[in-house]
């Protein structure tokens, strides 16, 4: 951490996370976001999102977000890193029930960038991070995944549920992380 307290992490995360005329982005909070409510009774997402309207907090480890029929469940679990990169997002889908079950899964938390496609119905993702390597992740031997996944959705009403007909990932990842940037 660069920046101790709430207060200060919401300003941060205000005052630098891209505004773009138009656009609204949706997110949830994780165990770290958690603490201060935990600690302190502060709901950083609520914060976030009193200050910045083009900022949609959805609450805390999951949610789920629907772009017409495409249904999305973006997800924060808590733990560590698994032996194999899709292990947890696996254990996830197959302990969906089938009325929760989403067409897309949004993984985040464990800072490693993995696609599974159409596992069980689900064509799952887990999402790179924008942290740089803590001295915890160096301690425990692991490196994140920097960057970022856009997702480019072709749907079709004509299907009875009304999913989509592909996904088109486009990963962009950073190789040169800012020094300390975590």
């Amino acid at each position: 951490l660069f920046l101790h307290g709430a207060d200060a992490q919401v300003n941060y995360c205000c005052r630098n996370y891209p505004k773009i005329s138009g656009v609204k982005t949706y997110f949830i909070g994780g165990s770290h976001d958690e603490s201060h409510f935990k600690q302190d009774g502060h709901d950083v997402l609520k914060a976030i999102g009193e200050q910045r309207k083009d900022l949609i907090p959805l609450g805390y480890h999951g949610a789920h977000v629907n772009f017409g029929k495409v249904k999305v469940y973006l997800h924060h679990p808590v733990g560590g890193v698994p032996y194999a990169r899709s292990y947890r997002m696996q254990k996830v889908i197959e302990q969906m029930s089938p009325q929760e079950k989403p067409h897309i899964l949004l993984m985040g938390h464990l800072h490693i960038g993995c696609h599974l496609p159409q596992y069980r119905n689900v064509e799952g993702f887990q999402v790179p991070c924008f942290q740089a390597q803590t001295p915890y992740l160096k301690a425990k031997g692991l490196y994140p995944s920097l960057g970022c996944i856009v997702l480019e959705i072709r749907r079709s009403d004509l299907l009875p549920e009304g999913g989509f007909v592909s996904v088109k990932p486009e990963w962009i990842y950073y190789y040169n992380p800012l020094e300390n940037d975590y």
